[in-house]
């Protein structure tokens, strides 16, 4: 228990686990392979396993071994043949609900069906709503995916839906878009249709309206894991443009999957 301690106290969460940064990972290692060679080969071998075990500890807990890293790392591996994907998770999170253009319409027509309530410059989930939505994700999130799968086939706009598990990640691939949906997201929006039957009884619009009511959920459906806040840049130091402002996103640190994209934050006064 003492250990753990000691490794939770010196862990940087800032530049560890989902936050990591893959080049300024790579540059470290780089650099620290290379010191250990040339302890090797000019100094005495014997001290070359510390020094690599700690540099590897110092990496694995804090991020970087190199001080100032994010100012030069991004550039070296800039410079070189890795994908810039690499900086900038530009991966699309698949939806059930198409995305709406109009936000304000949106939350009038969810105001208006008595789904949300306005208090002062607060939006807040009807309380009888919120029950109702929250039981349907639980029993959801007990389906196994395959019959995940089939509830949302059931949904006269999604035809074919089949379940995709790959790197111990559940997603559902529907037809007719690129981009796969995860779990924790199609129980969050199958959840709200159903929750919203009583109160709007067109399909499509209980379709449409599952999309914002997800920035309403602060821990993830499927495993009631806090939301932590990240953010679309992959790199520490991947962010150099200064009127460029990140899309911050939410996701689930045990499913290690985005949840949702926030709107986006104008960096200009």
């Amino acid at each position: 228990m003492c250990g753990m301690d000691i490794f939770g106290t010196l862990r940087n969460p800032a530049q560890t686990g989902e936050r990591r940064c893959v080049p300024c990972t790579i540059v470290n290692l780089a650099v620290l392979w290379v010191l250990v060679n040339v302890i090797v080969l000019f100094g005495p071998a014997v001290v070359a396993l510390p020094v690599f075990a700690v540099g590897l500890g110092t990496i694995w807990l804090r991020g970087y071994l190199v001080p100032y890293t994010p100012q030069f790392a991004p550039k070296l591996v800039a410079a070189s043949p890795v994908p810039d994907t690499w900086f900038h998770d530009t991966r699309e999170t698949g939806a059930l609900s198409p995305d709406s253009e109009d936000g304000d319409a949106m939350v009038a027509a969810l105001a208006q069906a008595g789904i949300i309530e306005v208090d002062g410059e607060r939006l807040l989930l009807a309380r009888e709503f919120e029950q109702q939505w929250h039981a349907e994700m639980d029993r959801l999130a007990s389906l196994s995916l395959s019959a995940l799968a089939d509830e949302l086939g059931s949904i006269d706009s999604l035809p074919a839906v089949r379940p995709v598990e790959s790197d111990g990640k559940s997603w559902l691939a529907v037809s007719g878009q690129t981009a796969l949906v995860p779990r924790h997201v199609a129980v969050a929006e199958r959840g709200a249709i159903d929750a919203l039957a009583t109160a709007v009884d067109d399909p499509a619009t209980r379709l449409a309206m599952a999309r914002p009511l997800r920035e309403f959920l602060t821990a993830c459906p499927v495993c009631d894991t806090a939301f932590e806040l990240s953010t679309e840049v992959a790199c520490c130091g991947g962010h150099t443009t200064p009127r460029e402002t990140p899309r911050e996103t939410l996701v689930c640190p045990t499913c290690e999957q985005r949840f949702l994209r926030l709107p986006p934050v104008s960096s200009e006064e």
